[in-house]
């Protein structure tokens, strides 16, 4: 399945005590404000899932770091290398959540149960990941200051998906739609395809000719000569 990479854009910065609080406290669902994410915590296991009005699809899922860490509630390790934790501190039922590497935390909070969309998981169709990845940028993309206009593009491909478009012709379409943005904070990750578009802001092209991840890397290392 193609879908719009996670959003989550966190800064590191640890709290200096220690957790007094039981990890199996935080046990349950949660919804990030803003996303569209959902975490569900259930002892040493955490599931996240991809939800809009209308989708759910399964993310992410990590395994509990058993090592208690300064200012962590408790910490999760995904497959991917991803490390995902829960700052120590807040209240029951509000929290923050935190990705190392990333620029800001994500406010969570308990939620009683699982949105109804998710009682069936979306099913992974062209269809179904048109649906996914179109709904995600009207209900999540940031920068919407024209939502109609997001409406009318999303109207004049959607045409072009059928049972029968490949994946690679998706990830075109997908491409299509998200590079006008030159958005360097949004990207498309497709690991089966072996394709990754990174958004990027125009006339920052040609220093960046080399791929966006080269240009990083030689930015930091310009920064620690």
């Amino acid at each position: 399945m193609i879908r719009t990479s996670r959003l989550l854009i966190f800064i590191v910065g640890f709290l200096v005590s220690g957790s007094s609080e039981p990890a199996e406290s935080l046990n349950g669902l949660w919804r990030s404000q803003g996303y569209g994410y959902v975490f569900e915590i259930q002892g040493s296991s955490l599931k996240n899932f991809e939800v809009t009005t209308t989708t759910c699809v399964p993310g992410v899922t990590a395994r509990r770091d058993q090592a208690e860490l300064p200012g962590r509630a408790i910490t999760f390790n995904a497959k991917d290398g991803d490390v995902l934790l829960i700052k120590a501190g807040g209240s029951s039922d509000h929290k923050l959540l935190h990705s190392e590497g990333a620029a800001s935390d994500i406010r969570i909070e308990r939620l009683p149960k699982m949105p109804d969309v998710c009682r069936h998981l979306t099913r992974n169709t062209p269809l179904d990941n048109f649906e996914v990845f179109t709904r995600t940028w009207a209900e999540h993309y940031i920068s919407f200051d024209l939502k109609h206009a997001w409406e009318r593009i999303v109207a004049e491909s959607r045409h072009r998906v059928t049972a029968r478009t490949t994946p690679a012709e998706l990830f075109e379409i997908f491409q299509e739609r998200v590079k006008p943005f030159g958005d360097a904070h949004t990207f498309i990750n497709a690991p089966n395809l072996k394709r990754r578009l990174h958004g990027i802001r125009p006339g920052s092209d040609r220093a960046a000719k080399d791929g966006l991840d080269a240009f990083q890397q030689k930015g930091m290392q310009e920064l620690l000569a």
